[in-house]
């Protein structure tokens, strides 16, 4: 077992809140001994960032810091992240104090001369060389990071102990080096890993991670009397847990394993179980039949990550999902390897995006519908969209937070809004149960929800499927649909996938492609259906619309302002609970939409190196213990641009965006800023965030000197009633190839001004699977 798992394993508890066990105590003495025993050694690398740790996070009485963790190898797992850091630089970070301090090296000097050393390196005005003085400043930075960084990530407790599972590939699950092992006897399957046995960075910082089951249960009890939504069948309370490690690692197994019948013939088969996918199997499952004979259509869905099935239990969450979708993973420490993530950029799992999104829902507006008709022509009116969105609005439990539950953070950033003179609205959220822990609102990429409570296609409409006999086929990789030619005419009549390493085909009446903005082309490109200057001998079926056409967003900068009081909970966080839009044409083209983000659940290690903290020593430790949950995260600024991104999907499912150099697009941009500067003001913010370099990048855009990219988010197989202009029609078959559908965020001829989970996606593949089941699948 290795030395990190060991000490995660204890179960000896912390005497005070900043107590040392006397072996760590004695083994810091030992370390500062060989410290002293090698300061002539100017190249030792080990002792040189130990001494420099030392230094940026100082121990006192009563306060441990740097040194006390040394016992545990936290300079051993600093230099793992400094690799690329040359011993020559190191040398000269040493030696260069010799000139400033009576010919001592960094590693001489007492502690107090250290960080006089250092403060000299960050002001520079002693260094005649600039060339060395850059060199001293570039190493400096680069080792505070990585120190900072991990003692503030829980180290050495960052990471809960893993076994050898036996399983072959747990890539898609972040899960490398094992599985979790299960504490015995705790049916409640917690997996915190800021257990008791020692002080660290997160407990100075006031860090708790995770529930514990006595939080969850408080948590449960006090929001069951503000925002708790009880059905028939719920649970009213978690059900047990895996008992037995090996039961969690047989789950573990099911989750991965694979299913489908290569030789059966479907009457549909949807490539792709995210966001919509999971949506259009329930439902034309469960309302569609088959025609011809009026019995059940046999459906299947493909999906390339795992299936982590279960029951859903808003409020408490699965034990599967509880393990799986563990917050833990957003400890990593340097770094964060997005290894949930296919090359197109969905999640690889049943549910999709609608798994890891951040579950705001604000409403499609009229100005959405409006962009998606002027665009290509649709029928996509207010009106064919009203039973659609009644159905995500049920299905998802959209509703804003109730009053009661708004921090101080949010209610400030209200009233600030409306003094200015703007109309901030209360934002809508797709959550049932919520605990409000605040991972999904700023705790990381991944954003996953171990309680059920935020409400995707996985939790709301799989159970339907299963009920209805849709075949969920998890762990497969649609590469391409099979087209065969009938006289003049192509066919959908299945798919290639990739199953264990090999090619199965499956076979279907209708071919519904549902893998995103980025995956459903390229599935395409794969079947010869495209542009022919992208296929070329590859070509079967032309269209030139395929992955191009990509409408996105320009993003201003995002930052931060610091308070002088609490604005929120703790370590904890909150769902947001305004947006505004500011601006607009006369065609509702050229709006600003800015989301309120004093809500999300910050990590120390975040926070450590913000610019508000000081630069090191106690007074960085101060900050830390006192001010760390008083940061605003921040305000997000979207514009939407008249012309269209017009980017386009790369042969391997890369977003290509094209530079714009738009002086107006960058005017909005810089309003945005100065308008969220007024908001934090008004707030009473002591500071705010430096956006000086962001300014300077878009006032250079405005005076057409450099170009920016949007972030790409729709339109790369949009619809349309013209194939000139589109890849399938209102009712989402393509318009070249008979009895293929596509019906994802891709189809949408423009993207929303909101988000695009359950305002955009959801409603499309509710209008969706309303069209196909009436046009190929009921009696009439």
């Amino acid at each position: 077992m290795s030395e990190q798992n060991e000490a995660s394993r204890r179960d000896f508890i912390k005497r005070t809140a900043v107590a040392v066990p006397a072996t760590a105590v004695g083994m810091c003495r030992l370390v500062d001994t060989a410290l002293a025993q090698q300061s002539g050694t100017a190249n030792d690398r080990t002792a040189v960032v130990s001494a420099l740790g030392n230094t940026l996070i100082p121990s006192a009485a009563g306060d441990p810091g740097y040194k006390h963790l040394e016992p545990y190898g936290i300079t051993k797992e600093v230099l793992k992240n400094l690799a690329e850091l040359s011993d020559a630089d190191l040398r000269m970070f040493n030696e260069n104090s010799k000139s400033l301090f009576e010919g001592q090296s960094f590693l001489g000097l007492d502690e107090k001369r250290r960080a006089d050393y250092v403060r000299l390196i960050i002001d520079g005005s002693k260094f005649q060389d600039k060339s060395v003085l850059n060199t001293l400043q570039d190493t400096y930075r680069t080792i505070r990071r990585s120190i900072v960084r991990l003692f503030y990530s829980n180290f050495p407790e960052n990471n809960w102990p893993r076994d050898s599972s036996g399983i072959p590939d747990l890539k898609p699950l972040g899960w490398d080096n094992g599985i979790p092992l299960l504490k015995p006897g705790d049916l409640h399957q917690i997996t915190n890993p800021n257990t008791k046995q020692l002080v660290t960075g997160w407990d100075i910082a006031r860090k708790t991670g995770t529930f514990s089951w006595e939080e969850e249960e408080e948590k449960r009890k006090y929001y069951e009397k503000l925002d708790w939504k009880v059905e028939p069948g719920d649970a009213k309370a978690p059900v047990s847990g895996f008992e037995k490690q090996e039961d969690f690692t047989k789950a573990i197994v099911a989750a991965h394993s694979n299913k489908g019948n290569s030789t059966a013939r479907y009457d549909v088969i949807i490539a792709g179980g995210g966001h919509a996918g999971c949506i259009l199997a329930a439902r034309i499952a469960e309302k569609g039949i088959n025609p011809k004979n009026g019995e059940r259509l046999k459906v299947a869905m493909i999906e390339w990550g795992p299936y982590l099935k279960g029951d859903p239990m808003p409020g408490s969450g699965h034990p599967l999902r509880r393990l799986v979708f563990n917050s833990e993973r957003e400890f990593v420490v340097n770094g964060r390897k997005d290894r949930l993530r296919p090359p197109w950029f969905g999640a690889k799992v049943v549910g999709g995006s609608s798994v890891h999104y951040g579950a705001l829902a604000p409403p499609v507006m009229r100005r959405d519908f409006l962009h998606w008709q002027n665009e290509t022509g649709l029928d996509w009116t207010e009106e064919e969209f009203k039973e659609p969105i009644r159905e995500v609005v049920e299905m998802f439990n959209i509703h804003p937070m109730p009053d009661a539950m708004l921090t101080e953070g949010q209610r400030l950033w209200g009233q600030a809004a409306k003094k200015l003179g703007y109309s901030p609205q209360r934002f809508p959220h797709a959550r049932r149960n919520c605990l409000h822990c605040g991972v999904c609102e700023g705790g990381g990429e991944e954003r996953f929800c171990k309680y059920d409570a935020k409400i995707g296609s996985n939790l709301n409409y799989v159970p339907i499927a299963e009920r209805n006999g849709v075949e969920i086929i998890p762990n497969t990789r649609v590469e391409k649909v099979i087209l065969e030619k009938r006289g003049s005419d192509f066919f959908a009549t299945g798919v290639w996938a990739e199953q264990d390493g090999k090619k199965v085909q499956f076979f279907a009446d209708k071919v519904i492609v549902s893998a995103g903005t980025n995956g459903t082309p390229v599935i395409l490109y794969n079947s010869g259906y495209g542009p022919k200057d992208l296929l070329g001998t590859e070509l079967i079926v032309e269209n030139p619309n395929v992955g191009r056409h990509v409408d996105g967003r320009l993003y201003g900068p995002r930052f931060s302002a610091l308070f002088p009081f609490p604005i929120k909970q703790g370590d904890r966080g909150m769902a947001r609970a305004y947006f505004m839009t500011q601006g607009g044409d006369k065609d509702w083209y050229d709006w600003l939409l800015f989301r309120e983000g004093t809500s999300g659940a910050e990590y120390p290690g975040t926070m450590a190196l913000s610019e508000f903290a000081p630069e090191f020593g106690l007074e960085h430790k101060q900050f830390m213990k006192t001010r760390g949950d008083q940061l605003a995260t921040d305000v997000v600024l979207n514009y939407c641009p008249k012309n269209a991104m017009e980017g386009r999907i790369a042969r391997n499912g890369r977003s290509v965006p094209l530079s714009i150099k738009d002086p107006y697009s960058a005017k909005r941009l810089i309003e945005g800023i100065e308008i969220t500067r007024d908001i934090y003001r008004e707030m009473g913010a002591t500071r705010i965030q430096n956006v000086d370099r962001s300014l300077k990048q878009l006032r250079d855009v405005q005076s057409g000197k450099e170009g920016f990219n949007a972030s790409p988010g729709a339109g790369s197989c949009r619809a349309g009633k013209d194939r000139g202009n589109s890849v399938v029609d209102e009712r989402f078959e393509s318009h070249d190839i008979r009895n293929l559908f596509v019906c994802d965020r891709s189809v949408a001829p423009r993207d929303t001004l909101g988000d695009g989970g359950t305002n955009c996606v959801a409603p499309i593949a509710c209008l969706a699977w309303r069209r196909i089941v009436k046009d190929h699948f009921s009696k009439a």
